[in-house]
């Protein structure tokens, strides 16, 4: 499989790392393994082919093919990877996991009985996604006993951030567009409809899907 290969460029910059050759070309750069034994230098001519659009999945230097990966090839990369993805998360849990059961603790009950669900109907929430889930609860209670009223909550998320952590205290900076959304929702929710606060769908249901986050139990069809 020698076909798809992008027009060759010349590398612009090599960069050794304890594993691999960091590569630049014009526009771009990617990392060639050390194990594939062989060494780039600035004005070899490159070429990749890839998949997906970003994923490189063959390079070809100075016209020689490094590697060209077949489809089981590639899939298999892909499964190593996320059993690497899983294991770091696993690893990263086991470490807080003290500081995760404290925290769950301090929550209110109806925020006890959302995370409670999700864990009943997920048997991998705790690991996958319980680390989300608390700091958006966590962060949704600062809001909702800072500004106590629906329509604070609705004018704080209007304003940009340096007014909003003026108006609640250790409001976090790292939040994403979307934990921020699933705080102030949570938030509203507590002070307007209480029961809310543990009906509505998991921070990352939309982009992982409600089965798969613990919105219903697997195999239950979700409406």
């Amino acid at each position: 499989m020698t076909t798809g290969f992008q027009l060759a460029e010349k590398i612009t910059k090599v960069e050794e790392g304890d594993t691999l050759w960091s590569i630049s070309i014009e526009g771009g750069g990617f990392g060639l393994l050390k194990s594939y034994g062989v060494e780039p230098k600035v004005g070899d001519r490159v070429a990749v082919r890839l998949q997906g659009g970003s994923l490189v999945v063959g390079v070809k230097l100075n016209d020689v093919v490094v590697f060209d990966k077949d489809d089981y090839e590639i899939h298999l990369d892909s499964v190593k990877l996320k059993a690497s993805s899983t294991l770091e998360k696993v690893a990263q849990f086991e470490k807080d996991r003290e500081k995760l059961d404290a925290d769950f603790k301090e929550l209110p009950q109806l925020f006890q009985e959302r995370i409670e669900k999700f864990r009943s109907n997920n048997p991998d929430f705790r690991w996958d996604f319980e680390s989300y889930e608390l700091f958006c609860c966590k962060q949704a209670l600062l809001i909702a006993n800072a500004l106590k009223t629906p329509e604070a909550i609705k004018a704080f998320s209007e304003k940009p951030f340096h007014e909003q952590e003026k108006e609640v205290l250790f409001l976090s900076d790292e939040h994403s567009g979307n934990s921020f959304a699933v705080a102030v929702k949570l938030a509203f929710f507590y002070v307007t409809n209480p029961a809310n606060v543990v009906k509505m769908h998991g921070a990352l249901a939309q982009l992982v899907g409600s089965r798969a986050y613990g919105d219903v139990p697997s195999g239950e069809a979700h409406a």
